[in-house]
């Protein structure tokens, strides 16, 4: 039998998620190693620059109230946190690099990052957000595999370590994920930047 069509309540529902922005010199990072990897790897679909973020929680789809009273919880983690900076130079692959579907690149730790993850899931659970049941794995998207998956492994390790960039964590944006025509587009709701007051 097929599904009633979705009601109002459903059509009110926006798909989003918290996340770090890039700014351009760290993009022109990420595009140096796509055209590294492009020279040495099978074709791979390479993700757009400008589409790239770093997501801290991604949180489904919630109506607006329960969006405004996220950018609150947002502000109040933020007040409690200082800015800092990573490095971004682990290459890896989604689910292991012998079976990927995934190539990514992400940071050479994930201390802070993980306890920013930790305060934002606590300060959530007060707009009816339940805590992340997946593992906090931050990283940026590179590329995706068409069709089967790929034994990478050779490659990512003759690739090592690279140099992605120093990515400073001033900031976290509250983004609506809206599928258009040309494709998905993440449009910022809320910018919280992190140790002040405000949310522009």
């Amino acid at each position: 039998m097929p599904s009633p069509p979705p009601g109002p309540e459903a059509a009110d529902l926006r798909r989003s998620f918290i996340a770090i922005p890039l700014p351009e010199e760290c993009r022109k990072h990420l595009a140096a190693i796509q055209r590294q990897m492009a020279a040495i790897l099978p074709p791979i679909r390479w993700s757009r620059l400008d589409s790239l973020h770093l997501t801290l929680r991604f949180l489904g789809d919630w109506n607006e109230e329960t969006l405004e009273q996220v950018a609150v919880s947002m502000l109040s983690v933020a007040r409690l946190s200082a800015a800092f900076e990573i490095h971004l130079q682990q290459l890896g692959a989604f689910p292991t690099p012998r079976r990927a579907r995934v190539i990514w690149l992400g940071p050479d730790s994930l201390t802070r990052l993980t306890r920013l993850h930790r305060k934002l899931d606590d300060a959530l659970r007060s707009c009816g957000i339940p805590p992340d049941a997946k593992p906090f794995r931050p990283h940026l998207t590179l590329g995706r595999i068409r069709g089967r998956p790929l034994d990478l492994s050779e490659p990512l390790t003759r690739l090592g370590a690279v140099d992605g960039g120093r990515l400073r964590i001033g900031s976290m944006v509250l983004y609506e994920s809206r599928l258009l025509p040309g494709g998905a587009r993440h449009l910022p709701r809320a910018k919280v930047p992190l140790g002040q007051c405000d949310i522009s």
